[in-house]
């Protein structure tokens, strides 16, 4: 496993076609947005065994991108902090 530490919109690249961004950090929880082609199924572990079973029925719900790779704008976007709880995320910049 390759373990490593990020900040509110860094990012980590993955075979040169996958992006996971930290979006925001809230508390003990981390948002995490994930650009990927759309050849590459995503979804979380804990939903493993219910994707398995549903492939094995066949297609039920169209995928809410269909297909379609969707990047995170990054541009014109900046961090906000609240102060009390310290949790970060992601906001459009006022212009």
């Amino acid at each position: 496993m390759f373990v490593v530490s990020r900040d509110v919109l860094e990012s980590l690249i993955i075979d040169d076609q996958i992006e996971v961004t930290v979006l925001a950090i809230h508390g003990g929880r981390v948002q995490i947005g994930i650009t990927a082609p759309p050849s590459v199924r995503i979804f979380r572990s804990e939903l493993e065994a219910q994707t398995a079973l549903s492939a094995r029925k066949g297609p039920s719900v169209a995928s809410a991108v269909d297909g379609e790779r969707v990047p995170f704008p990054t541009v014109g976007m900046e961090l906000e902090v609240n102060p009390l709880t310290g949790s970060t995320w992601v906001k459009p910049s006022a212009t």
